[in-house]
């Protein structure tokens, strides 16, 4: 996700937060909102946390292995960590230690930053995992940046909903539960793209098929086992783009080998999907550092 979506869904998520919960904690969340924000935007910016040395991918498969970088392959120089889940734990570790000491201001910027992290993982190519970067931008990401107004306003709450998210009984009522939103956020992206029930329509040299979200992303393991594309993985631990995946929202496609035409409407169900379950993440995360408060 771009900067400015994490912002925007963060303070979507705090507001809603704020409205439905009669907790002092909702209205601490509302009075630092700014703060919250400025967490989201800035998640990454310390020099140990910073986005040379901590990429935000979800270690799918356990594949994202920390690497010794070394000035001219012999002097170390710093550990690089492919994963999201290395600054996530210093994040919980901080915040952890602010709950224990008496919450600061700093404490809700830590807020922004685990729910920056959170919201990642509901990005398909956060958990496939496909390597991108501001240099090699990803169309699914550019696309939902150009809309995140409207499918953020496309989301609506009741209380009865709100309940639902926050009473939940499968997370710990602990430091573990931030960690176990987390992986099941990423569980169910992953869920969504792999599973056979979210396969779509689409033309292929005018033929009319089901296909899946492979076009767009293979994971590691789909990508090994031979794919009908003849890809293999190129980044240690990382899967690929498959044949559309530069090309997200494109309802035309022409390649060096097809021409596929998909309908918007495929597009839009997984962006408000993947917005939907950002905001609920969030506000869990939230409900769940509640429970951590009570409980120091």
């Amino acid at each position: 996700m771009r900067i400015e979506d994490h912002v925007e869904i963060t303070d979507y998520a705090v507001n809603l937060y704020w409205m439905f919960s009669t907790t002092e904690l909702a209205e601490n969340y509302k009075e630092n909102i700014k703060k919250i924000q400025e967490g989201a935007k800035s998640a990454g910016n310390r020099i140990m946390q910073s986005r040379a040395r901590n990429l935000h991918f979800y270690n799918y498969g356990n594949r994202l292995k920390p690497r010794k970088i070394k000035l001219f392959g012999v002097l170390p120089l710093y550990t690089l960590y492919p994963s999201s889940e290395h600054c996530l734990r210093d994040y919980i570790g901080e915040l952890g230690r602010e709950i224990d000491e008496g919450i600061s201001v700093n404490a809700y910027e830590l807020i922004g930053k685990i729910l920056h992290l959170v919201q990642d993982v509901s990005s398909p190519p956060h958990v496939a995992p496909v390597f991108h970067s501001l240099r090699t931008r990803d169309s699914f990401e550019d696309r939902l940046n150009s809309r995140i107004k409207l499918y953020i306003s496309n989301y609506t709450l009741s209380q009865e909903g709100f309940n639902q998210i926050c009473c939940s009984e499968e997370y710990p009522r602990d430091q573990q539960c931030i960690e176990s939103i987390y992986n099941d956020a990423a569980g169910k992206t992953i869920d969504y793209i792999r599973n056979k029930k979210t396969q779509f329509e689409v033309k292929i040299n005018g033929e009319l098929k089901e296909s899946g979200w492979h076009l767009f992303w293979m994971d590691h393991e789909y990508m090994q086992s031979g794919s009908i594309f003849g890809k293999r993985p190129k980044l240690r631990g990382f899967g690929g783009y498959g044949p559309l995946g530069k090309h997200f929202g494109q309802e035309r496609i022409t390649t060096s080998r097809d021409r596929y035409e998909i309908h918007k409407n495929v597009y839009e169900k997984l962006s408000n999907f993947v917005v939907r379950k950002s905001i609920e993440d969030s506000i869990r995360i939230m409900h769940c550092i509640g429970q951590m408060i009570e409980q120091a």
